[in-house]
């Protein structure tokens, strides 16, 4: 961000830093029930249940990991039997998938991140969760492009 940034987007930009920092404390202390287990290696495991398969390259890109940090959180991802990998496209390509101790994993995962971000979300008005949505989603889908 540049100082010659307006001030209405400091304070935007700043406001966003201090939830997504309330956001990730909480989802932190609420996940932290295994050793492995934590908000990246739950990222991932959503990221493989959402597509499938993925291949450690792709899920490096979209965690803004390096490749040599994603191929240590997928060693212990497998450790923790979460996930298994498989042969990719050529011999340089590892793709991941969620074994069943993964799903039922990322299933936990899944309801205690909903009963944790719940109560904070509830606080808006319908119109207000409407818009948090869309601006999320836009937020999202132009972080994995």
């Amino acid at each position: 961000m540049h100082i010659n940034s307006s001030p209405k987007t400091l304070k935007t930009a700043n406001l966003l830093g201090a939830v997504a920092g309330l956001v990730n404390n909480r989802l932190e202390e609420e996940l932290k029930v295994h050793p492995n287990a934590n908000s990246t290696a739950s990222a991932a495991l959503n990221v493989i249940g959402m597509f499938g398969v993925c291949s450690i390259g792709q899920l490096a890109k979209g965690l803004c990991l390096s490749h040599s940090a994603m191929v240590r959180l997928t060693e212990k991802m497998e450790l923790s039997g979460w996930v298994s990998r498989l042969a990719g496209e050529d011999k340089r390509v590892v793709n991941l998938e969620l074994t069943v101790s993964g799903k039922k994993h990322l299933r936990d995962v899944l309801d205690t991140r909903l009963g944790t971000l719940k109560p904070i979300v509830s606080k808006l008005s319908a119109t207000h969760q409407k818009q948090l949505e869309k601006i999320l989603s836009l937020l999202i889908e132009d972080s994995v492009r």
